[in-house]
């Protein structure tokens, strides 16, 4: 059964996600795009298990530019303007790492960044449906469609812009594409 809490925002509830998340079990949280499925990144499986996909990368998301940078991701000077002009928010970019592309994205819902900028871990980020579903814009509906999968969900409401992030691969030369 899924634990479900109304989104408060303080330290406690902030600390009782990145618990739920170091132990290895998946998280629904509220972003300003759509409902999040959230886990460490060592527990993609079941991301990859609740999504009923292959193995499709999933994106990680950071607090800040920092964090991409911490992680060894190459900044182009494009991929650098984009993150200034458009994190936190609805952006993600796919950049180059020493361990291959990851896409990061900085969200822009307050709560979802302060999760991943207390968690000590990198956390693994997808919309929270079904492969070839559509995205949810409030936890019922992300409930109904991975919530046998979710060990706690964080109920903020119905999302800001209830449509998936911009997906910009910006290649270590600086070319891009969207």
């Amino acid at each position: 059964m899924v634990n479900t809490a109304a989104l408060r925002g303080d330290a406690a509830q902030i600390e009782r996600v990145v618990e739920t998340l170091r132990s290895g079990q998946l998280v629904l949280l509220p972003t300003e795009t759509v409902y999040g499925l959230l886990a460490r990144e060592d527990a993609a499986d079941k991301l990859r298990a609740a999504k009923q996909r292959g193995d499709q990368p999933f994106a990680r998301l950071v607090a800040d530019l920092g964090a991409v940078q911490r992680a060894g991701a190459a900044i182009p000077l494009p991929a650098r303007r984009l993150a200034e002009r458009y994190w936190p928010g609805p952006l993600t970019l796919v950049l180059d790492t020493p361990a291959g592309t990851v896409g990061f994205r900085v969200p822009g819902h307050d709560f979802a960044r302060q999760v991943v900028a207390r968690a000590d871990f990198p956390v693994a980020a997808t919309s929270a449906n079904r492969s070839g579903e559509d995205p949810a814009a409030t936890v019922d509906e992300a409930l109904q469609a991975v919530g046998d999968h979710v060990a706690l969900a964080i109920d903020g409401g119905r999302s800001e812009l209830a449509a998936p992030s911009t997906v910009v691969r910006v290649e270590s030369g600086g070319r891009l594409e969207v």
